[in-house]
């Protein structure tokens, strides 16, 4: 009986060593969850559209260990979202549509992120001033614009035909169009230039300096109350650029 009660336990450890197990627990998931995975997996919610995009980026952000070093984005289609909201509706705007999503972090201090103090989440200033379209407070031509239409119109891959050629000098004919947008006269300090722009002038240190004591009815004059970009277009269609922009003022007689 002993040698058989061996062989049988020698089997059973043979058996045994070809078992693998996995020590797996499996929980319910909630039915936010399962209402998700429904609306993606039956194609009404498209990975591609914007809800998904945003959904997915601020969990992936809420999950962020900001002690450590990461290599956390935001999707580009969010960034543009919130810059239009910052555009149309002002900074306010955008702050509440973020909400304070590190409320109590001191500046310096490890970002800990709360849904119960944010509102959708979404990027803050800083992340949306790193990705924002440059531009210049003063009126004039851009060299680097210029020399970009004229390498368009002669070396582009759709180059314009000259009028003129020779040896010496290479002539394309082209109109030049303007079209002005309405500002908001007003004053705003720009974070990035250091410069308060609005006025005809921006406002800096040499400008105090020069004007010690501006009296309003000289300001008032100076506010800049359309921007007027020009646009260079080659008489064949082929290549269009903008070169130039002058901020424009209004006087006490309106013109």
């Amino acid at each position: 009986m002993t040698d058989s009660n061996d062989k049988e336990s020698a089997e059973e450890d043979g058996d045994l060593r070809h078992l693998i197990v996995f020590p797996w627990s499996l929980a319910s998931a909630d039915p936010l969850v399962n209402n998700l995975n429904d609306l993606i997996q039956s194609g009404k919610l498209p990975k591609d559209c914007f809800y998904y995009k945003f959904v997915n980026n601020t969990v992936k952000y809420t999950l962020v260990d900001w002690s450590r070093k990461n290599d956390f984005k935001w999707d580009k289609d969010v960034l543009e979202f919130f810059q239009t909201i910052k555009y149309l509706g002002g900074a306010a705007t955008a702050k509440f549509v973020r909400g304070p999503c590190h409320h109590g972090t001191g500046r310096g201090g490890i970002k800990e992120f709360s849904y119960s103090n944010a509102n959708l989440s979404g990027p803050s200033d800083n992340a949306l001033r790193k990705v924002q379209s440059g531009y210049t407070p003063f009126s004039g031509v851009f060299k680097g614009l210029l020399e970009a239409y004229l390498a368009l119109v002669f070396d582009g891959p759709n180059p314009s035909s000259p009028v003129i050629s020779t040896n010496v000098v290479q002539t394309v004919a082209c109109v030049m169009a303007l079209d002005g947008t309405a500002l908001k006269p007003c004053i705003q300090f720009d974070d990035r230039l250091k410069l308060c722009v609005g006025l005809k002038d921006p406002v800096g240190l040499e400008f105090i300096t020069r004007h010690p004591q501006l009296l309003s009815s000289e300001i008032k004059g100076k506010f800049v109350t359309e921007a007027v970009p020009y646009f260079l277009t080659s008489m064949d269609m082929k290549n269009a650029m903008p070169v130039a922009v002058d901020y424009a003022t209004k006087s006490k007689n309106g013109v």
